[in-house]
């Protein structure tokens, strides 16, 4: 398993990253893949602590999160 989803870096008794606790994510606003469509240069984030979902200048400092397709 590649280290950016090994759950045993992300916290004391992570196994695995399927267990809620063990997800890795920053508690702070991750970018999502959507472009904004009512503007081109703004795309969607989630934001992880407060549970908002916004749109955002592209250029804005934020997380990005590690993800891996299915079989």
């Amino acid at each position: 398993v590649a280290t950016a989803f090994n759950g045993a870096s992300c916290g004391a008794g992570c196994a695995d990253i399927t267990t809620p606790a063990c997800s890795c994510s920053a508690l702070a606003a991750q970018w999502s893949s959507t472009t904004y469509v009512g503007d081109p240069t703004r795309a969607w984030y989630v934001d992880f602590f407060t549970g908002d979902v916004q749109y955002a200048a592209k250029v804005t400092p934020l997380y990005t999160r590690a993800v891996r397709g299915g079989s």
